[in-house]
């Protein structure tokens, strides 16, 4: 009797949500925001290396914005270095690498050490959050430039929770991020792509559907978000994804 009302109340208190919360959306995300008025009473405009009212107008009608130039090239070059000497010395660290191959799926992350130096070097790898070994990688994460416009979209303080550094292009299909990665508020989740080579179509690029932030969110059979419980895949999200975009309109763009 004890089990069963047990196994009642864990079924009584799983929520699956079908959409953000509309009562903590940022600012920018509720109808009819007043960017301008936002601007003129936002402290630390000043301080950016952009016009933020222009990229905040932006990024509210495509949802992304590029930041042309405000990353040093020295600094991406000292955390190639940095990226280097992990895989030159790989035995000496401690850093998960994600393998997205049919051999590894199983038991898709593994430590550096037991990754073979082939597989390392070769495409569908990533490595998992190396701001934790690299001063340099921290310095890109928290950058000014990026922290200070996240700091103006959510009017908070942003916290950086995951870094991923590529090698080749991930090769991922159509997603968005909230369904795997979730943060305590949701829709308070924004990535930040730093190009760590010269931006053109053959470097495996990052490309993003303008407005597709607006688009109904898909149903994965129990909300919005991927877990245990989904009856759908990523791969009926990414269909979802693309047939949506087109039926808008919502044109495909290389970042």
């Amino acid at each position: 009797m004890i089990h069963r009302f047990k196994q009642y109340l864990k079924k009584q208190f799983i929520s699956f949500p079908t959409d953000f919360d509309q009562q903590t959306l940022p600012w920018i995300d509720v109808a009819k925001a007043d960017i301008s008025d936002f601007v003129d009473n936002y402290t630390f405009s000043d301080h950016l290396p952009f016009d933020l009212q222009e990229k905040l107008t932006f990024w509210e009608k495509n949802g992304y914005v590029i930041l042309e130039n405000i990353i040093p090239e020295n600094l991406i070059d000292f955390y190639m270095k940095d990226v280097d000497e992990l895989i030159q010395h790989k035995d000496q660290y401690s850093t998960e690498i994600r393998i997205d191959l049919p051999e590894y799926v199983k038991n898709p992350v593994q430590p550096i050490s037991a990754v073979p130096m082939d597989i390392l070097m070769g495409r569908f790898i990533k490595i998992n959050d190396f701001h934790n070994q690299s001063v340099y990688g921290k310095k890109l994460m928290l950058h000014s430039g990026i922290v200070g416009f996240l700091q103006a979209i959510f009017n908070q303080t942003p916290v950086a929770m995951q870094s991923l550094t590529f090698l080749y292009g991930s090769q991922q299909a159509t997603h968005q991020d909230f369904p795997y990665v979730t943060s305590q508020i949701p829709s308070h989740l924004a990535a930040a792509w730093i190009p760590l080579e010269d931006v053109h179509a053959d470097a495996g690029p990052l490309y993003y559907f303008a407005g597709s932030h607006k688009i109904k969110k898909f149903k994965f059979g129990k909300g919005i978000f991927y877990n245990e419980h989904s009856k759908k895949n990523p791969d009926d999200f990414a269909i979802y994804l693309d047939k949506l975009c087109a039926q808008k309109n919502s044109k495909k763009r290389l970042c």
